[in-house]
């Protein structure tokens, strides 16, 4: 695509149709924030709702094996963030395909309340059927697929109904035009793509 576009004098934006919109939006991730002491989120996710982001995505640092301490760790972060950001601000949530359904599903159960915009690949990424189990069991909207390579990986996960919202690195699914395929399926699916 590079190629094409220098060789035809254009930005690839443009060889694909041009622009849909003026701006994006974007979220924050905070990734980097390995402490999750309450007083600390609730610091990092004013500043970052300060910054202007609309949204931001937090990642739990427990699993089955934190036992309930860990599980109350990971509603905590919730409730903190909910508290923080206000009703009006999407947080969403990367399970790091750490968890099997039962966990997934306590969870999605004991947060729902504080209205997560998804959860993040909450079970191992080749596991469609348990994120179908999770999905059936929650009202919360389940992303991921991230881990999946070709159009014909995430066809799987289409027909299987398995996900709200489909995230294909451009890299390990394939490159932009496979990226495409991809959300020319989704599309046709009724599912969101980030």
């Amino acid at each position: 695509w590079d190629l094409k576009g220098r060789w035809l004098n254009q930005p690839v934006y443009r060889l694909l149709g041009g622009p849909t919109r003026d701006s994006v939006q974007c979220y924050a991730s905070m990734l980097g924030f390995n402490v999750l002491d309450p007083g600390q989120v609730r610091d990092r996710a004013a500043e970052y709702k300060a910054l202007g982001y609309p949204a931001q995505k937090w990642f739990f640092r427990h699993g089955p094996m934190s036992g309930h301490d860990g599980m109350q760790q990971n509603v905590a972060l919730v409730r903190t963030l909910r508290k923080t950001l206000g009703d009006d601000y999407d947080i969403m949530l990367d399970c790091w395909q750490s968890f099997d359904p039962i966990y997934a599903i306590e969870l999605a159960e004991r947060i729902a309340e504080f209205r997560p915009r998804w959860l993040e690949e909450c079970v191992m990424p080749d596991r469609i059927d348990s994120y179908r189990r999770v999905k059936d069991a929650t009202s919360i909207p389940l992303s991921g697929a991230e881990h999946e390579y070709t159009s014909w990986g995430f066809k799987r996960f289409i027909d299987a109904e398995a996900l709200d919202v489909l995230q294909p690195d451009i890299y390990w699914a394939g490159g932009l035009s496979e990226t495409l395929k991809i959300a020319a399926l989704a599309r046709a699916a009724d599912l969101m793509v980030i």
